[in-house]
């Protein structure tokens, strides 16, 4: 999926950086704000390709019912803040890294200065 198919005049995108852990190409892209979402998420995809831990399983409260989802330890460096360790849950869906309200406020994320032109 292209970038354009998540990031378009209605969203907010920011450029993140997920540093491997296992030696292949790190992971520099764009996600998704998600005001909607308590908790961060990263496609399993992208968790197997930089070799990231699972650190335990947690239960989730979604729009489907509550589901059990893997726990996933993270260097993550959101646009110009300071690279933090966060635990974000690993979800089968790919596409982007959807950042919720849980790393937003860690972050002090101000979200108008990465507003898409």
């Amino acid at each position: 999926m292209a970038l354009t198919d998540f990031c378009d005049e209605n969203s907010f995108c920011v450029p993140i950086y997920i540093p491997s852990l296992n030696g292949t190409e790190d992971y520099a892209a764009f996600a998704i704000i998600d005001t909607g979402a308590t908790h961060t998420l990263i496609p399993l995809d992208v968790v197997e390709s930089l070799g990231l831990p699972q650190i335990r399983t947690q239960h989730v409260e979604t729009a489907n019912g509550v589901v059990q989802m893997p726990v996933i330890y993270a260097e993550i460096q959101v646009g110009d803040n300071e690279p933090i360790h966060a635990d974000m849950l690993g979800t089968e869906n790919s596409g982007l890294v959807a950042i919720g309200v849980d790393l937003t406020k860690r972050l002090g994320l101000l979200i108008p200065q990465y507003l898409n032109p």
